[in-house]
């Protein structure tokens, strides 16, 4: 090969790789209303703070239905260009607001549309690394996906927090960012050739010889589990503006500072779950139960800031450990086909337990009383509660079923 062609070949790998991350920028925007909830009840007192919350709920609820359809249409029915342009144009629409926010219900059924938008990039982002890159490129590209996705989650949580102490309604803006990746996606992204989806087709089916079987009942109630289980902890990311709101701590600002520290401890945790699982091994389900429950506790009833970020920091890295802790668990009993339908579960489920936990907040706040952190106390002796009686039947399970080589 000529230096010329060599050259041309590493040029077009590298605006590949540009085009493939900028799906990445996509599915953490919604962290970027987080900081701005508090403000948000004070522009439409009249409206229940839990209906207030799902300005950021809905939108996962409507991920659901949307991720499923994009998983089955992408490739097969739409190309995938076409498909994260779909999805961009309609994260996009989530900046309508700030031209016109009188209406409440118009402004949710905004976030619904962007729920659908970040919904269908959900299987798209990771098919096209799968189908563009093999062998070690591939488990390259999918780290620094990692890394990219985790990173934008701290940049808008800390950018909507800045907006919105400026002005409530600047925190719509956000979602220009998607102009980022609406240009990358255009200029870089292709579609894999058939030459690229046999060979990767045919580096699964090498992978995928299993004498697991495709269905277990164990392996299907842990996605479930998990939901539920998550309803506890995200009530810290929905109330934390509402706890600094409250306890006088500072505007949106300080809020996106703190919510930053979730995505922080996410990254964190993408390092850490390895020697996590291979150290506690069955009881790895417990350790991330802790990391999260001293961090709700910190949000409950810490008063200061490095609490409230200590806090944040703390669920996001049990976030993250537990659920890659989950899916092991999972991979240790079902074959891979098993584990895709697990990995579908375990996104319905997570997002739908998000859009529960609002309502969870509403409860627990007509029980105890106004104040935001009220409900978090609740929740954190509940998940220490439900956090014992998972570890007593997941170290109940049959050795068997068990990840080889880890006992």
């Amino acid at each position: 090969m000529s230096e010329k062609a060599e050259t041309n070949k590493k040029n077009n790998l590298g605006t590949l790789v540009i085009g493939v991350l900028s799906l990445q920028l996509i599915q953490q925007i919604s962290f970027a209303m987080a900081p701005a909830f508090a403000d948000f009840a004070k522009y439409w007192p009249d409206i229940p703070y839990s209906r207030i919350l799902m300005l950021q709920t809905f939108g996962y609820l409507c991920i659901i239905p949307t991720s499923i359809i994009g998983g089955a249409i992408a490739g097969s029915k739409v190309k995938y260009k076409t498909l994260s342009l779909i999805s961009i144009i309609l994260v996009l629409i989530g900046t309508v607001p700030f031209f016109y926010h009188e209406n409440f219900y118009f402004v949710l059924a905004t976030r619904g549309i962007v729920g659908c938008g970040i919904g269908l990039t959900f299987g798209t982002a990771a098919a096209v690394i799968t189908f563009l890159f093999s062998g070690k490129m591939r488990g390259r590209m999918q780290g620094v996906a990692t890394i990219v996705l985790t990173c934008s989650g701290v940049v808008y949580s800390f950018v909507g927090g800045l907006l919105c102490a400026k002005n409530v309604h600047y925190v719509w803006l956000i979602h220009l960012f998607m102009i980022i990746p609406l240009v990358l996606v255009i200029l870089f992204l292709r579609e894999p050739t058939k030459e690229e989806l046999a060979a990767a087709e045919a580096e699964t089916a090498d992978t995928e010889v299993s004498t697991k079987p495709d269905y277990n009942w164990r392996a299907t109630l842990i996605p479930f589990v998990f939901g539920a289980f998550m309803m506890l902890p995200y009530g810290v990311v929905l109330n934390m503006s509402a706890i600094v709101d409250y306890r006088g701590l500072g505007s949106a600002a300080v809020s996106g500072t703190v919510g930053a520290f979730y995505t922080i401890g996410g990254l964190v945790a993408g390092v850490a779950v390895g020697p996590i699982y291979m150290r506690f091994k069955k009881f790895s389900v417990i350790v991330a139960v802790a990391l999260m429950v001293l961090g709700m506790a910190c949000a409950g009833w810490g008063s200061n800031v490095p609490m409230l970020c200590i806090s944040e920091f703390l669920v996001g890295l049990g976030t993250f450990v537990l659920h890659p802790v989950c899916v092991r668990d999972c991979n240790a009993i079902v074959s891979p086909k098993g584990l895709m339908f697990c990995g579908g579960l375990f996104g319905g489920t997570w997002n739908a337990g998000a859009f529960i936990t609002g309502f969870l907040i509403a409860l627990a706040n007509s029980i105890g009383g106004d104040a935001p952190f009220i409900p978090i106390q609740y929740f954190t002796f509940a998940a220490i509660a439900a956090g014992i009686v998972w570890q007593i039947f997941r170290a109940m399970r049959p050795k068997a079923q068990e990840e080889p080589g880890l006992y």
